[in-house]
């Protein structure tokens, strides 16, 4: 049997395991109150036209109890009811209609309950990935990175099935306007059965695409893939050097790096700018052109960065000659070689003493789109000719930055994507 077969025989089972243990109760009751109420007809006594005495068998009390149990009600059968039949006859119609209630609210409200729809929609998403007919990827992760790439790929008729931990996220990609209905699943992508579910086993799996912020998440992604589908290749995404190195350790196919990702393509825009433009033209479907920036011929730039980005960025410009000031809190690793201005770059007093009034550019950032934003309106303040690159970190600050009139903004799930 295929670990596909078991994995949708497992949830199946799960399923109806949680249906049962749910109905357990209203079951018992039911059964009960049809046992007690077909046991009284069968121990009454009924009286026949001519005056004797008979009693019902118990296919006749069963027969009779349910018809009444679900209001259909036949009649009195065979013979009229006596008193005592009766009376006991009422005592049926109010129990197994009570008996039924329950049991009808007990099955509505499981249906309802949370856990089972959830359940309810993996089993459908697992069923429908395992009756796939074209190829697809599988994409961990729907952030900015995983959103913009399931796009991107959908443009050019490549199908994914998304996995992702988080309900609301799942939520929202319920909503992408692609071409076709993405399959979802919600679970913990580091689990080896979330991989198989998604259909990393199957034939028509052409990648897995790895674009969860947590390192650790995505080594353990890329390895449980190599073991469970070595033909499969492993797209994934590094926050460390240590995690880089790690994943090229068993061959990785890719691994990105967003620090240097970005790095890359702010030194690009400074140095080539025409060839800067010509390259997200052609790889970003949604930037149709893309003006080329006129670079001053003079000046440094100022880095207001904390962190890997500016460790990246700083050995990013030494190694291709930029000159530049860092503005950090945290100094940085060569203090010898590197002029810093240590300050977050909110005030101006700090921007002025990294010589903004002079310089030719500057990039904001830092983790926080709020500082950055504080960080690109002082320096314009300061010098209304600068270059501005900006780094916005949440998409829902996107209206912002989009208004913002900055030269380049650095987008991560766009620049991974």
């Amino acid at each position: 049997m295929s670990s596909n077969h078991r994995g949708r025989t497992r949830i199946r089972g799960a399923a109806m395991w949680l249906l049962l243990l749910e109905l357990r109760t209203p079951l018992i009751t039911l059964i009960i109150t049809y046992s007690i109420s077909v046991l009284g007809l069968v121990l009454i006594p009924g009286m026949t036209s001519e005056g004797s005495a008979y009693h019902l068998s118990f296919l006749d009390a069963f027969y009779v109890v349910s018809y009444t149990a679900t209001t259909i009600g036949f009649g009195e059968t065979p013979h009229p009811f006596t008193s005592e039949q009766k009376l006991w006859m009422l005592v049926v119609m109010y129990s197994t209609v009570i008996s039924w209630l329950y049991a009808i609210g007990s099955v509505l409200s499981v249906i309802s309950d949370p856990a089972f729809r959830r359940l309810r929609a993996h089993q459908r998403a697992v069923s429908r990935i395992a009756s796939q007919k074209l190829p697809f990827w599988i994409v961990c992760g729907f952030g900015g990175a995983g959103s913009q790439l399931i796009r991107f790929l959908d443009q050019s008729n490549i199908r994914c099935v998304m996995i992702d931990s988080n309900q609301a996220r799942a939520d929202v990609a319920k909503l992408s306007d692609l071409t076709y209905e993405l399959n979802i699943l919600v679970g913990d992508v580091a689990e080896p059965q979330t991989l198989v579910d998604a259909g990393v086993q199957s034939a028509l799996c052409r990648g897995v695409l790895v674009l969860t912020d947590q390192d650790q998440v995505n080594l353990t992604v890329a390895t449980n893939t190599r073991i469970l589908a070595p033909r499969v290749p492993v797209y994934a995404r590094s926050g460390t050097d240590a995690n880089t190195r790690n994943l090229r350790s068993f061959d990785t196919e890719v691994v990105i790096d967003p620090f240097r990702v970005a790095a890359r393509s702010v030194t690009q825009l400074i140095r080539k700018p025409c060839a800067f433009a010509l390259y997200h033209e052609l790889v970003d479907p949604d930037l149709n052109h893309i003006d080329v920036v006129e670079m001053p011929a003079e000046g440094h730039w100022v880095i207001c960065a904390d962190g890997r980005l500016a460790d990246t960025v700083v050995e990013a410009f030494q190694r291709d000659e930029i000159p530049f000031c860092l503005v950090s809190n945290q100094a940085p690793k060569d203090k010898e070689s590197v002029t810093w201005v240590q300050g977050l770059g909110t005030e101006a007093r700090t921007l002025r003493a990294a010589d903004i009034a002079h310089a030719a550019g500057i990039l904001a950032g830092t983790n926080d789109d709020g500082d950055n934003l504080s960080i690109l309106l002082t320096a314009q303040a300061e010098n209304t000719q600068l270059i501005t690159i900006a780094r916005r970190n949440k998409p829902t600050s996107e209206p912002v930055f989009g208004h913002g009139h900055f030269t380049y903004v650095l987008r991560e799930g766009r620049m991974i994507a």
